[in-house]
């Protein structure tokens, strides 16, 4: 009898990389938020919260901020799966607190305040696995905080988003805070704030300071604008029925750009409209909804990418 052919051998095919770990250092708070969808009290936020849960769909995300005593809800919302929260710290004191009421005929903020609460006096303490994530996004908080995080990370690549208060109050600071910077993230109203009219010509004025190589001007619902030594590149953004809550969508934003370019494992300019329009899809969900409620959606819901 002949013997029959041999059964093919099954081919081993490489499993594919392993996503970046990213690091999100910011604040977790409890909000006072009014838009004319309306008012929500003591809402979960902050920008460490809204970061973190755009990036964990795509990759494994540690979290560095701190709470008061007060501030087991802010901290539950990175109980999720891919968030990291050993580097979340509880401090004496009360958890930071944010009030904003949003104005949908400018599309900003007509009323903020803050109070700082256990962000006061605080200094950021990275773990070694934090320090060695490949990429750093350190979201909107005092500069002071934001310094401490960018000693201390060695990351590839570092994102920094900002805040129009602290421009307005420690200048010099948030100026050290953006040299540090690869990726610098800002709107126009805290472009002004740096100096000058919100032109190109003003953010683009900012590349080559430091390690700064991109700056991402975020426009709201007329999209972002990416400037890099190469040129620039408008973006639009994503579309959403109903803005619910316009609170977050830059961190989103941000949160969902450095998810992106982790998930692809890659620190390459001409990976970056790609990884924001992920960004974008981010803010979307984030403003769809009060609070973080766009960003814990079930998986099924959220768009392809991101």
């Amino acid at each position: 009898m002949g013997r029959g052919r041999p059964e093919p051998t099954a081919r081993a095919h490489p499993a594919p990389p392993r996503p970046w770990t990213v690091v999100v250092a910011g604040t977790l708070s409890l909000d006072d938020l009014t838009t004319p969808s309306g008012r929500a009290l003591e809402e979960p936020g902050g920008s460490a919260a809204y970061s973190a849960l755009a990036v964990a769909p795509l990759a494994p995300v540690r979290v560095v901020a701190a709470v008061g005593a007060d501030g087991a809800r802010a901290r539950a919302v990175l109980d999720g799966p891919g968030i990291d929260g050993t580097d979340v710290v509880v401090r004496p004191g009360s958890t930071y607190r944010w009030q904003a009421r949003h104005d949908p005929s400018t599309g900003g903020v007509a009323d903020e305040r803050q109070q700082l609460g256990v962000y006061a006096g605080w200094i950021p303490h990275l773990s070694p696995a934090s320090r060695a994530a490949p990429v750093c996004l350190v979201g909107s908080m005092a500069p002071a905080c934001q310094l401490a995080v960018l000693a201390q990370t060695t990351a590839r690549l570092v994102v920094v988003d900002t805040m129009e208060d602290f421009i307005a109050t420690e200048p010099a600071l948030v100026r050290r805070c953006l040299a540090a910077a690869d990726v610098i993230c800002l709107n126009l109203r805290e472009l002004r704030r740096l100096g000058g009219p919100a032109t190109e010509a003003t953010a683009r004025s900012l590349l080559g300071i430091g390690r700064t190589r991109a700056v991402v001007v975020k426009g709201g619902a007329d999209g972002v604008r990416l400037l890099t030594a190469q040129g620039d590149l408008e973006l639009p953004a994503a579309p959403v029925g109903v803005v619910a809550d316009p609170t977050g969508a830059g961190d989103a934003l941000a949160g969902g750009f450095c998810g992106a370019l982790a998930l692809r494992g890659t620190v390459a300019l001409d990976a970056y409209p790609d990884a924001l329009a992920v960004g974008l899809r981010a803010a979307a969900r984030a403003v769809s909804a009060f609070g973080l409620r766009g960003l814990v959606a079930p998986a099924a819901a959220r768009p392809a990418g991101g």
